[in-house]
């Protein structure tokens, strides 16, 4: 068990400003270091073993929605084009997806089931049996070729013209606040984090919260989350879960937000190798404990890193208490969810 926190410059507060009933204001401390550790973890995917990290607000309210977006700032920034045709390779046979091609002014829009892999005169194509707009097939079968799959911007949940153009103010703002955001990453296949919680409640909270990355460049919060659900109804970067849902698939690749105690139950089922449970100081109760006991029976120091040297993390806010432990892959003995 370890934390591993550094004194250093907050790093988002001198470049981003929350917009709240049309005034706007600096990033505020808790929030700047909440998306350093959202960062962090998003960070850590890529290496070795399973962390979880549980963090104790006074309030959950927006806590989720700040580490989110800091693991997203780091997917933005990590995302490799090239995983994007593997991603769509290892889809079960029978996926539907969605994709466009460019005729004139306005894309025209596809969407089928993967048939898998066909190969062709020596290269590999993604077949796709066209469905209509009621889930009927058409009879007629797409080729998707490799050279071009990123053009066609292929995805598990629709682009309707609302979201496109949604998304692509979530893009600008993105590279506005990261120089280096990958430009296509936004319409990338897969939803890159998972966070499990209560959409309503979640929705209501950001409503009117507004990000401004530079004097020309702003959009809510909620756009730049680019939210899905586990339906796959809309494309987006964060997969949102109830934690009443009794199917569960995070995305392995980022990070699973487990936000409160009902969250928390979810925690055997992830998939994520970094794992982020947070809870208010007025929920850390006898019960949440029992919880989390379960798993620390079966804590390890692998998969636990400290802090990058030069790391820019500010200290842990006043009145916020963190901790980090690891688990293996498969946690063993923990199997019930409930």
């Amino acid at each position: 068990m370890q934390g591993a926190i550094v004194e250093c410059e907050a790093p988002f507060r001198g470049r981003l400003r929350v917009e709240v009933g049309g005034e706007d204001r600096p990033l505020p401390v808790w929030a700047d270091w909440l998306m350093s550790l959202g960062e962090w973890m998003r960070l850590q995917v890529s290496r070795q073993g399973m962390r979880v990290t549980v963090v104790r607000l006074p309030t959950r309210r927006l806590a989720s929605a700040f580490v989110a977006l800091g693991a997203l700032c780091t997917a933005a920034r990590s995302h490799d084009e090239s995983l994007d045709w593997e991603a769509l390779l290892k889809l079960p046979e029978g996926t539907t997806v969605y994709w466009r091609e460019a005729t004139g002014v306005k894309p025209k829009r596809y969407a089928g089931r993967t048939l898998g892999v066909r190969t062709m005169h020596g290269a590999d194509f993604l077949a796709i049996s066209l469905i209509d707009s009621r889930g009927k097939e058409k009879g007629a079968t797409f080729y998707l070729p490799r050279t071009t799959a990123l053009s066609h911007g292929v995805t598990l949940g629709t682009i309707s013209a609302r979201a496109d153009d949604r998304l692509t103010t979530a893009a600008l703002f993105m590279r506005a606040l990261i120089s280096d955001a990958s430009p296509a990453w936004f319409r990338s296949p897969m939803p890159d984090s998972t966070l499990v919680t209560e959409r309503t409640s979640f929705e209501q909270d950001l409503d009117g919260i507004g990000l401004q990355a530079s004097s020309v460049s702003s959009a809510s919060l909620l756009q730049v989350l680019a939210l899905t659900d586990i339906q796959n109804r809309e494309h987006g970067k964060l997969l949102l879960v109830s934690p009443r849902s009794d199917k569960f698939l995070d995305a392995p690749s980022g990070v699973t937000i487990l936000d409160g105690p009902a969250a928390l139950s979810k925690l055997a089922l992830v998939q994520a190798r970094s794992v982020i449970v947070l809870l208010s100081q007025a929920e850390y109760d006898e019960e949440v404990v029992h919880q989390l006991s379960q798993f620390l029976s079966y804590s390890i120091d692998d998969g636990i890193y400290p802090w990058a040297a030069g790391a820019e993390v500010g200290n842990v806010p006043l009145s916020v208490e963190a901790f980090s432990f690891g688990l293996p892959v498969q946690p063993a003995g923990v199997t019930d969810a409930s």
